[in-house]
């Protein structure tokens, strides 16, 4: 595949909107059938996780309940939807194995339906926040920062799901790496603690993408100042992992095919 066929994939994937918009449904129907109530039993899993961890780390981390619970409850929510598209990438073109083989389709296609169904879940999961928000009175002009911020993190991932798709096809022990360093990340992530609490290796967050794309997210929410040092990190990772994507779809996309 060149350069420009590369280009081309991308553009009709993007423009058959109709089609990832659908199968992404489909996916999540397929996903929670004959359940009743469908995503919402994660949304009530991570309520109650978010209660119970925000009432015994408040305690721990000896902080005002009312500051740290709408911290560590967005931060969560967020997080597993960073992760999801992490793990989940892995296997945007393993999982589509039947569809790539039987049917032509734009690969980024696959990427875009990936993306899309993950943004559902989040969609749901995001009731949660809306609940901090209107318990603890969270209310002021830069929570409208918040979906213009979503909206590049989803760029970004969408390249990053791109790259993830076109490695694992190939590398199969590939997922299981992200699976581990994505369960690490975690912890050295402020998901649960503060950047504060390691004023003195600061280092640990400046160099950690999973730190600037929460920070982008969740300082919006919750009125902190906003972070222009992670805005312009994030910036430059998606050029420059959009010009990674675009060249190993040139080299590689048509040798997907027979990967997955």
């Amino acid at each position: 595949m060149s350069l420009r066929k590369a280009l081309s994939d991308i553009k009709l994937g993007v423009k058959n909107r109709h089609v990832w918009l659908t199968f992404g449904w489909i996916d999540i129907k397929l996903r929670y059938r004959r359940s009743t109530i469908g995503p919402f039993w994660i949304t009530i899993s991570i309520a109650v996780m978010v209660l119970s961890l925000g009432i015994l780390y408040s305690q721990i981390f000896n902080q005002d309940i009312k500051v740290y619970l709408p911290f560590v409850g967005c931060g969560l929510i967020l997080w597993f939807f960073i992760s999801g598209l992490l793990n989940e990438g892995c296997t945007a073109f393993i999982g589509a194995e039947g569809q790539i083989k039987q049917i032509k389709q734009p690969l980024s296609l696959y990427v875009l339906r990936l993306l899309w169904r993950n943004i559902i879940v989040f969609l749901h999961n995001f009731l949660v926040i809306i609940i901090i928000v209107l318990y603890f009175k969270i209310f002021h002009w830069q929570i409208f920062l918040f979906i213009p911020m979503f909206l590049l993190i989803c760029a970004l991932f969408y390249f990053i799901t791109m790259i993830l798709g076109i490695v694992c096809a190939r590398y199969r022990d590939i997922p299981q790496i992200v699976l581990t360093l994505t369960q690490v990340l975690m912890f050295i992530t402020p998901v649960f603690w503060q950047k504060e609490f390691i004023a003195k290796h600061t280092w640990v967050t400046t160099v950690n993408p999973a730190f600037h794309m929460l920070e982008l997210l969740r300082n919006p929410i919750l009125g902190k100042e906003f972070p222009f040092f992670s805005l312009y990190f994030v910036i430059a990772m998606l050029f420059i992992l959009a010009a990674l994507a675009i060249f190993l779809m040139a080299r590689y996309g048509r040798r997907i095919s027979y990967w997955v």
